[in-house]
């Protein structure tokens, strides 16, 4: 097991890591959304574990100039 200090040392790395992998996913999620099709708008929310009014709401925030989301996506 990582020393406390060994893990310190890796956490800047990581959160960098986990934030550009965030904006990758907020990127591609608004790209799809942009085209606004049945199956991709069905698929996202079957992979982002959400319903389809959550991702109408995004499209719509989307529309509006709001993005990435005010719930963040995982």
């Amino acid at each position: 097991m990582a020393s406390n200090t060994e893990l310190w040392d890796q956490l800047p790395g990581a959160i960098r890591e986990a934030r550009a992998a965030q904006q990758r996913l907020d990127d591609i999620v608004a790209a799809l959304l942009d085209r606004r099709r049945r199956g991709d708008i069905d698929r996202l929310a079957e992979l982002l574990e959400v319903d389809r009014k959550t991702i109408s709401r995004w499209a719509r925030d989307l529309d509006e100039g709001i993005w990435p989301p005010r719930r963040r996506l995982s």
